[in-house]
């Protein structure tokens, strides 16, 4: 701001003048108000635009004249600015409102309006002042008034929400055209407070009422020829209407199902469940629900449908009115209750029928199986059986891969049976029968596979029992042959002799030495005939002696025992005994087991091949439910391919270089078996002998 001399027409009041303005383009008003003030001297006003402002002029009047004048500025461009701004949105807000297609409304908390867009006019008819204070119910069917009060009370609740909503507004001219909008909640807004609501005309849009009603004529046409059974009932369950499908399903005419109530035609069982999803339904927790259920008819038949219940909601989500859709399926129903029948009558007796039954898929994975064979399947591998599980988990390892091929043969469509054994978990084994279908389909296409196995094994201990009686049989007559042999030859050679020789001594004057020879001779036949005896009555006490108590044995101790028997012969000989045990006991009778040791013990010594020292290998273990022992020599064997079938007999000898009378492998064997085992012999001339023993622990 420059200093400025100001002149005037009384020097006496002269004095010198300063003027503070902010050089301001637009306040030259401001410049020309002092320059009148000043009225005596013309200032030079020099101004740039730079900002908005306010400004303010103070001035100081002596005797008439302003001698000094004071301006001050304020700054308010971001205000002029906003101002702007505001000015060209109202403007264009005011475009729309005036000019849109939308029937824009203000009004109370009790519908009164207090303001209306100028296209009332277009749309309904109105000017804007024949509509300012009057209430929107006025103007509304009178329909629409209960559902609009429900609408704006829930408005009230929830400030700044919208809600879509339809509804007929009346025309000036009395007809009511449909408009759609929404209507929002804007009484918090200190700026608005009022209910904004917006609508357009769609009544354009709409169908006609004739199309209506041709629809809805449609709509009836088609549900009464449906063949699902169709009813509408209000919000307290009772039906409203109902298709001709599901009258004639009930039984009723459609002025008689009127009326009727959920529960009237609900059988009294499924009342509970039906109502249970109805409440969570009306509570507004699911849109509907599907449920199978009974019906009681007109004339009190009991009737299966599948029932399909939903809602219809206006805009607020209140329910206008229940939809039921259902189909009758007795029929299906009887059928599945019959099969259900026959699934239980057939379990029934697969679960108490003494057979396992496992169904598998084409995987071979288990589908399902009876009581039977869960309970055989954990006795045997101690793993019971699941469903889904592949059946190869509860097959031994050295059966499995045959096995699977079994199965995988009858997957393809064989028919396959078999026997066989196994060990169940505790060791004892266990035989069954076998057999392996395919399972087809109704158009004999292979589902998966049946296997059925029956338990055999007290058949086959019948069978082994009756095997073992016919061997014993066999034996017994081979004993009798024995015996009768004995008799024949061996009892009666002496006892010929004797009745010879005596005969002569009695008959004959013989002299000394005659008499001498006929005694020797008698005694001879004497001794024979009483070693025969002997050794009839060895074998009779072998089978005499079962009744004797039975103990538990060690092998070991009865090795040392029998050492120390033959210790001269062991150490004369050289002989080698070498033992291993892997079972060390068996409970039986001591005297058996020791004459069986004995008697294997002995031959192998006395059939030594000459020139090599003797080595007796004795072993033991215990494969499942028996106990084997093995006596193993390195003699001189005995050759087979002629003397099998006299192995085991009696006075049958092999080698008569050494002296024996035949009897010790059959004492063996007879005693062996008597205690329930089995004695088997294998040899090559030179070459050894190996004898097996087994002997069952039970």
């Amino acid at each position: 701001m420059q200093k400025k001399k100001v002149k005037t027409n009384k020097p006496q009041k002269k004095q010198n003048m300063q003027l503070k303005i902010l050089m301001l383009e637009d306040s030259r008003h401001e410049a020309e108000f002092i320059e009148n003030l000043l009225r005596k001297e013309k200032i030079d006003f020099i101004s740039k635009r730079v900002e908005f402002a306010d400004s303010y002029v103070n001035t100081k009047v002596i005797d008439n004249d302003v001698v000094n004048a004071q301006s001050i500025f304020r700054q308010v461009t971001e205000r002029k600015k906003a101002e702007e701004t505001l000015r060209q949105h109202e403007a264009y807000y005011r475009a729309l409102v005036e000019h849109g297609s939308y029937l824009k409304t203000l009004m109370s908390a009790e519908g009164l309006l207090s303001y209306v867009s100028p296209s009332i006019t277009k749309i309904l008819g109105f000017k804007q002042e024949e509509c300012i204070g009057i209430s929107l119910f006025e103007m509304i069917h009178k329909e629409e008034v209960q559902r609009m009060t429900e609408m704006m009370k829930q408005l009230i609740k929830t400030p700044g929400k919208s809600f879509y909503l339809q509804l007929r507004v009346r025309h000036k001219n009395g007809n009511y055209r449909w408009c759609e909008g929404t209507i929002t909640n804007l009484l918090n807004d200190s700026h608005v407070d009022a209910f904004v609501l917006n609508l357009r005309d769609i009544s354009g849009k709409n169908k006609t009422e004739d199309t209506l009603r041709d629809s809805e004529q449609f709509h009836r046409v088609i549900t009464n020829i449906s063949t699902i059974g169709i009813a509408w009932a209000s919000v307290d369950k009772k039906v409203v209407n109902a298709n001709n499908s599901m009258c004639e399903m009930l039984g009723y005419s459609i002025e008689e199902i009127k009326g009727l109530s959920f529960t009237d035609i609900t059988h009294p069982e499924d009342q509970t469940v039906d109502q249970v999803q109805m409440e969570k339904m009306l509570a507004g927790s699911i849109d509907g629900y599907k449920i199978e259920k009974r019906y009681i008819t007109k004339d009190k038949r009991v009737i299966w449908v599948n029932l399909n219940i939903s809602c219809s909601r206006d805009q607020l989500g209140k329910i206008q009115y229940l939809i039921g859709i259902a189909e009758d399926i007795s029929s299906r129903k009887q059928t599945e209750e019959a099969l259900q029948k026959s699934e239980a009558s057939l379990r029934t007796i697969l679960d108490n029928i003494e057979i396992s039954y496992l169904l598998l898929d084409k995987e071979l994975n288990i589908v399902s199986f009876n009581n039977y064979a869960t309970r055989e399947f954990s006795e045997t591998f101690g793993k019971p059986l699941a469903e889904g599980a592949f059946i190869g988990d509860y097959i031994l390892e050295n059966p499995k891969e045959a096995t699977l091929e079994m199965y995988r043969r009858v997957i393809k469509g064989e028919y396959l049976q078999d026997e066989g054994n196994y060990l169940r978990k505790d060791g004892t084994t266990c035989w069954h029968s076998r057999k392996l279908s395919p399972v087809k389909d109704s158009h004999h296409a292979i589902m998966g596979m049946v296997i059925s196995m029956r338990d055999i094994t007290s058949t086959k201990h019948a069978e082994l029992e009756m095997e073992k009686m016919t061997s014993d049989i066999a034996e017994r007559n081979k004993d009798l042959e024995q015996f009768a042999y004995i008799v024949s030859h061996n009892l009666r050679a002496p006892v010929a002799n004797i009745m010879a020789l005596s005969d002569v001594i009695t008959t004959y004057d013989l002299t000394e030495n005659e008499s001498e020879d006929m005694l020797e001779g008698l005694s001879g036949s004497v001794k024979k005939l009483d070693n025969v005896i002997m050794d009839m009555n060895q074998i009779l006490h072998a089978k005499r002696q079962l009744n004797e108590q039975k103990e538990t044995i060690h092998f070991s101790n009865l090795i040392d025992e029998i050492k120390t028997q033959v210790r001269p012969l062991v150490k004369k000989q050289n002989v080698k005994i070498v033992t291993d045990f892997t079972v060390d006991e068996i409970f039986t009778i001591k005297s058996y087991i020791y004459s069986i040791f004995y008697n294997l013990i002995s031959n192998s010594i006395k059939f030594q091949k000459p020139g090599i020292v003797p080595v007796i290998e004795i072993n033991s273990k215990k494969p499942g439910d028996k106990i084997v022992i093995t006596f193993n020599d390195n003699g001189l064997g005995i050759d087979l391919s002629k003397k099998k079938d006299d192995v085991f007999g009696l006075y049958k000898r092999f080698h008569t270089h050494v002296e024996g009378k035949g009897v010790g492998l059959y004492m063996c064997k007879v005693q062996v078996e008597s205690l329930g085992g089995k004695i088997n012999l294998k040899s090559k001339p030179n070459e050894g002998t190996t004898v097996t023993i087994e002997f069952p622990t039970r």
